[in-house]
Formats: structure tokens, C-alpha cells, sequence
């Protein structure tokens, strides 16, 4: 509608260019027959205001045209101007209320985290029904060298452990079973009493221990590219149906330890259980 408009204006301009060539043409025929007549005088006069009445007349009116093209030229940029300022407008504004809401943000993140470790634990659960069932460790060591292998593998665990609980009518201690990335000469034995260092308190009071912020060298994982302290320690107790712990996992790494996973780890204790006891 607004370039029909301004084609409109575009051909009213061009018709009263060529009406007022017509006229003037016209004009100059009348003074050339006049040349020739005795009234030639009266009838140059006479032409010469019927110029200036039809200068008037035309060029008015094509002025007025030609501000009208300009004005609406204008418009249609003004416009355009606008709506490039509206859209902005609208686009800056989605983005604040996308920022203003940050607990739809915060919800989103934790359903993405709920997710990738629904993954993680379909993973482990395969890895270690695989073992248990086509794999059957000889003894304890390789079975617990193997959950330790599937746990690194899917949780990007750097070191970990799994002690194991010996309980007779003398003593009740927590001996080291097997390790993942963490090399211990096989004549020496790692033991800890039920209440002793973090992994006999942990046996002992039944619930897990989750450190994420370890002080510097206090587990130190090398590489042939160096050294470096990783930042999350989770340590949590495999219990039988009675509740009892039977075995204690330690497993550090440099990302953290969803919460799901935690209570996922600690969830396997019911498929391994038969095989320590």
C-alpha cells in the first residue's frame, strides 16, 4: 500500500511535466500566429499572462507533489527505523527475562545433571552385571579390582580403594582389597580399625563422606606430565540387608559427585554383597 502510494504521487509529478511542456508549447504556437496579425501587441500580452496564470497553476501544485514524495520517503525510513528499534527492543527483552528467571535456569541445569547420570548408572549397572555373570572373579581382590575398573571408567574417577570389613570375636578392622591407579607393594597391608582415620569413621557411623574441597597434597595423582591434587573425595559404606557395612569404597576425582550418583554407588552394595560375605 505504501509503495502504490508513492508510485501515485510519482505519476501525478510526471503528468503535470508533461501538461505544462503541452501549455507552453501551446503558448508559443499563439504568439507565432500573432506575429502576423495587427493585434500582435495585445495578444503578446495576453499570452504573457496566461504564462505566468498557468506557471502558477501547474508548478504549484507539482510542488506540492513533490513535498508530499519527500515527506513520505521520510515516513516509510522512520519507520523502518522504528520496527529495527522494536525488534531490538523485543530481542533485548526476551534476553533480560531469560536472565531475570534464574531459577528456570537452575531447574534446567539440574535436569540435564539428573539425566546425564540416569546415563551414568545404566552404564555401571552394565558394566558390573558383566562382570558378575561372564566374568566371575577367582577371588575378592579381582572382583574388587573389577567394580573399581567400572566405576573409574564411567565416573572419571583419578584414584580409588575398596576396603574390605573383617570381623571376628578379637577384632572388627577394614583391610585394603584392591586399588585403581594408586600402586601399594603387595608385602604391605592396609588396615584400619572401625573408627580409625576417616575410612573407620565412615564405617562406623554407616553414612557416606564427601569432601570437595581436599587441602593441597593430600591425595596426589602422578602421570608422566606431573602431579596435581584432585578436588573431590567421596567415601561411602556397601551395607548387606541388615544393615551392616561390609565394605567401605574411597574414590577421589577432579569433578564433582552428583548426588544421584552417590546414592546410585551406594545402591550397588546389594549386588555385590553376596560375593564378600
Amino acid at each position: 500500500m505504501k509503495q502504490k502510494k508513492l508510485l501515485l504521487f510519482i505519476g501525478i509529478k510526471v503528468f503535470l511535466l508533461l501538461m505544462a511542456w503541452a501549455t507552453f508549447t501551446g503558448t508559443g504556437n499563439i504568439v507565432s500566429i500573432a506575429e502576423n496579425t495587427s493585434v500582435f501587441d495585445q495578444i503578446a500580452k495576453a499570452a504573457g499572462n496566461l504564462n505566468i496564470y498557468l506557471t502558477i497553476l501547474i508548478f504549484a501544485p507539482f510542488l506540492l507533489v513533490i513535498g508530499l514524495t519527500i515527506q513520505e520517503i521520510i515516513a516509510i525510513k522512520n519507520r523502518k527505523i522504528q520496527e529495527s528499534l522494536k525488534a531490538k527492543q523485543e530481542t533485548a527483552s526476551g534476553q533480560t527475562e531469560v536472565q531475570e528467571d534464574p531459577e528456570e535456569a537452575n531447574r534446567e541445569k539440574e535436569r540435564i545433571a539428573e539425566e546425564e547420570a540416569r546415563k551414568r548408572q545404566e552404564a555401571l549397572q552394565s558394566c558390573i552385571d558383566k562382570e558378575l555373570t561372564k566374568n566371575m572373579p577367582d577371588n575378592k581382590k579381582q572382583l574388587s579390582e573389577k567394580i573399581l575398573s567400572c566405576i573409574a571408567r564411567i565416573y572419571e574417577i583419578t584414584q580409588a580403594e575398596i576396603f574390605i570389613r573383617e570381623k571376628t570375636e578379637d577384632n572388627d578392622k577394614l583391610v585394603l582389597s584392591a586399588t585403581y591407579a594408586y600402586y601399594i607393594p603387595e608385602e604391605k597391608i592396609f588396615e584400619f580399625q572401625i573408627g580409625e582415620g576417616l575410612i573407620g569413621q565412615v564405617a562406623k557411623a554407616g553414612d557416606h563422606l564427601y569432601l570437595d574441597e581436599l587441602p593441597e597434597g593430600y591425595i596426589t595423582v602422578k602421570s608422566g606430565l606431573g602431579s596435581a591434587t584432585p578436588n573431590h573425595l567421596l567415601i561411602l559404606p556397601w551395607k548387606n540387608a541388615e544393615g551392616n557395612t561390609f565394605a567401605i569404597l574411597e574414590m577421589a576425582s577432579f569433578k564433582p559427585f552428583h548426588a544421584t550418583d552417590i546414592g546410585f554407588i551406594e545402591g550397588m552394595a546389594h549386588k555385590v554383597v553376596q560375593h564378600y560375605e
